[in-house]
């Protein structure tokens, strides 16, 4: 089994009243595609690439007068870190999202994204693939799980 926590990213942490510029500099220096949003002294959010061009670029807005905080998703899905990737990735394309916060006891350690997952699922099905067989089945993926 290959888990989110094998896969995961760091994450970059900001607070809600730094600019949308300060933040879109800071992902820029980074080369990453979101951070996550600081409020009340924890992790209550996240602002991607996309947030910022459909809510602030889109919208005609300047960057330098708008708050991380006022354009941040606070509705966060998260996944934990033992969770298979495979399991992962269907969530990810069930909520229709591209990065899950990873948490272990609670707490935000990291994310993992869909490209994250995807250079990994091979991986994954291969361990799949090792274990139905152990088990006596057939190879993953041949439709037939039944002994003989």
């Amino acid at each position: 089994m290959v888990t989110v926590k094998e896969v995961m990213h760091s994450i970059t942490v900001v607070p809600e009243t730094a600019s949308v510029s300060e933040v879109a500099r800071i992902m820029k220096r980074k080369e990453i595609g979101s951070v996550m949003v600081e409020k009340w002294g924890k992790i209550a959010g996240i602002v991607t690439e996309r947030d910022i061009i459909k809510r602030v670029v889109a919208e005609g807005k300047v960057g330098d007068k708008v708050k991380v905080g006022d354009v941040a998703t606070y509705s966060l899905v998260t996944v934990d870190a033992g969770t298979d990737i495979i399991d992962a990735n269907e969530l990810l394309h069930k909520q229709n999202i591209r990065r899950l916060p990873v948490t272990e006891n609670g707490k935000i350690i990291g994310i993992v994204t869909v490209r994250g997952i995807s250079k990994n699922l091979p991986a994954a099905y291969s361990y799949l693939k090792k274990r139905d067989c152990a088990l006596g089945g057939e190879e993953y993926g041949t439709g037939s799980t039944e002994g003989p």
